[in-house]
């Protein structure tokens, strides 16, 4: 598996940041991608890393050099990612191949993490060449893909179709602009854990959490629903261990990062103060044992470059 450094993909964010604005009024409406006489096709050049934030059919052609590529792609947060390869004429020669992989990879740690992903690595990460090669669609199950390649060998190469598809309940999310504004996330109820992930030090402003409460129809309880219990950092006490945590660090993986808050609770109105995580990425996790229905709706602004202090 290759090894690509995070100052770069996090340049490449910034770039591309503002294409993820542009939806279509289809696809929010019904969940579809494009139609085919919109897909853009696009020539792939071997990049270490590459970002692409759009629909389309992809095609590589490689000229013999012996380099590694790869390939990130980002949907909208409540899109997923689909693969599906139209050609595929990669020997296993020299050590060729293509993998794809069920989130991103950066600098050797992985989003999302082992423990927030409903499947495990080894159903993640798939290595094709020569007869293995690709069949059907591949459908990540977050807003993130990468696929990583060696192609050695002269004139060898592959096309994919990259699709994004409506994510009915979006679990783990990776984020590519500096500002989102009232961004919910829930476990329905589920046994999960889902993170957001943005590459930027955030000011974080919380709208309304209901984490580890009673697991109740909030139309049918109303009252129950309204009463207020606070933010508590005693959230692991034998009777509930749903909570939110909040990290800052380095990179998108558990190594150089720290929590610096965890808690749990009921507010239904804004809480005053907003929480700044100043190092160069942030992460909202919602941390979920299926026993409670679990939601937090937060926003997310820029650090000022005073208060960037990690």
């Amino acid at each position: 598996m290759m090894t690509y450094r995070l100052n770069d993909v996090k340049a490449l964010c910034a770039l591309l940041c503002v294409l993820l604005q542009y939806t279509r009024a289809m696809q929010d409406s019904f969940g579809l991608g494009l139609p085919e006489d919109e897909f853009i096709t696009q020539e792939l050049e071997c990049q270490p890393q590459m970002l692409q934030t759009e629909e389309g059919l992809y095609s590589f052609v490689s000229n013999g050099a012996p380099k590694f590529c790869s390939l990130y792609v980002v949907a909208p947060v409540d899109r997923v990612v689909v693969f599906e390869f139209s050609a595929f004429d990669v020997s296993c020669v020299d050590g060729a191949a293509v993998a794809i992989l069920d989130g991103w990879e950066v600098d050797d740690a992985f989003f999302p993490r082992d423990e927030d992903h409903v499947q495990p690595m080894t159903n993640r990460y798939a290595q094709f060449c020569g007869d293995y090669a690709p069949t059907g669609k591949y459908s990540a199950k977050q807003n993130a893909a990468q696929i990583q390649f060696f192609i050695p060998n002269e004139d060898e190469g592959f096309s994919v179709r990259i699709t994004f598809k409506k994510n009915w309940k979006p679990c783990n999310m990776l984020l590519m602009g500096k500002s989102v504004e009232g961004l919910t996330l829930k476990n329905y109820g589920l046994e999960r854990n889902c993170s957001v992930l943005s590459f930027f030090p955030q000011e974080i402003r919380f709208s309304w959490f209901n984490v580890g409460e009673r697991r109740r129809h909030p139309f049918i309880f109303a009252d129950e629903v309204q009463m207020d219990t606070g933010l508590r950092t005693m959230c692991s006490d034998g009777r509930r261990e749903d909570r939110v945590e909040l990290y800052q660090g380095v990179g998108v993986g558990e190594v150089g990062r720290t929590m610096v808050l965890g808690f749990c609770g009921r507010r239904l109105n804004k809480v005053p103060r907003p929480i700044t995580l100043a190092c160069e990425s942030t992460t909202i996790r919602l941390v979920s044992s299926g026993r409670y229905y679990n939601s937090i709706n937060f926003s997310l602004r820029p650090v000022d470059d005073e208060d960037k202090t990690c």
